[in-house]
């Protein structure tokens, strides 16, 4: 749905990790990023005027009513929580793990798991009234805090983190089209 459009809309700015991975996804496309929180603003003036544009933004804690209703208007959600969460999606964290030759990271990353599961899993239940477990708690954990979270985790800086995430979206085709299906343009 998204490769009809020239030009997509995203939050942040030209520096957010919304951006950067956009820039990536859709290299022969226009990204233009509106600032914080911001498409759901520009959504009325913007998109209707021109066929050509769209627009991409966080799930957050939007419903699937609403996220129906807003793919209507050339808006598209991710199937996660905000972009910050797509760092940290298990094929994501394989690769870094590996990238950085982190032995035995399956059971690093399970633990990972289990530790926000049974720290933050009944209160994410009740915010977003799906069932949130082991295996997707990090599609749903709170974006501000997932990467340093995991970096730490991981006995990385939040910003090399980033980096190698970057490093192997860059290079790998496969991973570029996993992180394509997060966006819910269907």
């Amino acid at each position: 749905m998204i490769k009809k459009y020239q030009i997509i809309l995203c939050e942040g700015d030209i520096h957010s990790i919304d951006f950067q991975i956009y820039s990536i996804l859709f290299s022969d496309k226009t990204i233009l990023p509106c600032g914080a929180n911001s498409i759901l603003k520009i959504k009325e003036e913007k998109l209707k005027e021109k066929d050509d544009v769209c627009a991409i933004t966080d799930r957050d804690l939007l419903t699937d009513d609403y996220i129906k209703k807003l793919r209507e208007d050339k808006i598209f959600c991710l199937k996660v929580r905000a972009v910050e969460n797509i760092l940290v999606i298990d094929c994501v964290m394989c690769l870094i793990c590996q990238k950085e030759g982190i032995e035995n990271y399956e059971k690093v990353i399970s633990n990972i798991k289990k530790t926000l599961f049974l720290k933050y899993g009944k209160k994410l239940n009740k915010e977003f009234k799906i069932e949130i477990n082991e295996n997707n708690i990090l599609e749903f954990y709170n974006p501000k805090k997932v990467i340093d979270t995991v970096a730490l985790m991981l006995n990385m800086s939040k910003k090399e983190y980033i980096r190698v995430f970057f490093e192997i979206l860059i290079e790998n085709d496969l991973l570029k089209e996993k992180v394509k299906k997060l966006i819910l343009s269907e």
